[in-house]
């Protein structure tokens, strides 16, 4: 029972975050394949809202943040928005080197890429956004 509680937050996040990852291959789908939206666009659509979603519930039942005042939760969604830049970023450029240069596995790359990118975005929830405030 320590363990589930010692690591609860992290369990948490990985379940909320294999939601995130159905809703945001969904709406791709959707608007590329559907809608005909085009490429860049429909993976912009399909980020934008899973950000949104992410953010909401990171914030109340990952990191369980209690903060009510609108310019902290301001405060925290800028910085969720920031982290999850980062960790895109991040994404982009491990695919570029090990699919474009390296030629290795597209698939295989884009889990461990994925991989890096959960633990970027965990610590970076976990230590900068949804701190505790006093």
């Amino acid at each position: 029972m320590n363990v589930l509680k010692k690591y609860r937050d992290f369990f948490v996040y990985i379940v909320f975050g294999f939601q995130a990852t159905i809703l945001n291959a969904l709406l791709y789908m959707i608007f590329y394949k559907k809608l005909m939206v085009n490429n860049v666009l429909s993976t912009i659509i399909a980020w934008t809202v899973t950000l949104v979603f992410a953010f909401f519930t990171n914030k109340f039942f990952v990191y369980r943040s209690s903060e009510k005042r609108v310019k902290y939760i301001f405060i925290e969604f800028i910085n969720f928005f920031l982290c999850r830049l980062l960790s895109g970023v991040f994404d982009v450029i491990f695919m570029f080197i090990t699919v474009d240069l390296l030629n290795l596995l597209p698939l295989l790359m884009k889990l461990i890429a994925a991989l890096g990118v959960g633990l970027i975005n965990y610590f970076g929830g976990k230590l900068f956004i949804f701190k505790s405030r006093q």
